[in-house]
């Protein structure tokens, strides 16, 4: 329960709303595995490296709107790196 009520303060110290947690990406990964974090870190940098090259002059937010109604795309674009 600590740990929660932890996770939801701010630099402060003072509890920060669930909307401003969840626009900063805070609650997306709720591990504390330190290798379980590098290793979404390097397969989401590698990801950003793959769009970056297929996609060059787009936005990330243009590149997800594209791919999200096309998952054979998105796995063509896995299979062909």
């Amino acid at each position: 329960m600590a740990e929660a009520h932890s996770r939801s303060l701010g630099r402060s110290g003072n509890p920060q709303p669930l909307a401003a947690r969840c626009a900063h990406g805070e609650d997306r990964s709720r591990s504390r595995n330190p290798n379980l974090l590098a290793n979404v870190a390097l397969v989401r940098s590698a990801l950003l490296q793959v769009l970056e090259r297929h996609f060059p002059e787009q936005s990330l937010p243009e590149i997800r709107e594209h791919l999200h109604s096309r998952p054979g795309r998105c796995l063509t674009l896995l299979a062909s790196t």
